[in-house]
């Protein structure tokens, strides 16, 4: 393969990427990829331990997440 073709391959596989970068939605995406880590960590933590807190961590943390994405797609619908 030829190192322009290469590089036209690249170019379109990253334009959505792109796109999504220019609407300013990073700080979002970071703040859902943290969420949804923490809801993964909380519930990891309840099937170890059972305790009511990481049960109670774990559905506010997936309530976050909820938010999050509910106000990343509004915000892709207004662009």
């Amino acid at each position: 393969m030829a190192t322009g073709t290469l590089k036209a391959a690249r170019d379109v596989i990253k334009q959505p990427y792109t796109e999504i970068a220019s609407l300013g939605l990073q700080p979002k995406l970071d703040a859902l990829d943290v969420a949804r880590s923490e809801a993964r960590d909380a519930w990891r933590e309840y099937n170890r331990q059972g305790t009511r807190s990481a049960l109670k961590d774990y559905h506010q943390f997936t309530t976050d997440a909820k938010a999050i994405e509910t106000s990343i797609e509004a915000d892709l619908f207004k662009a």
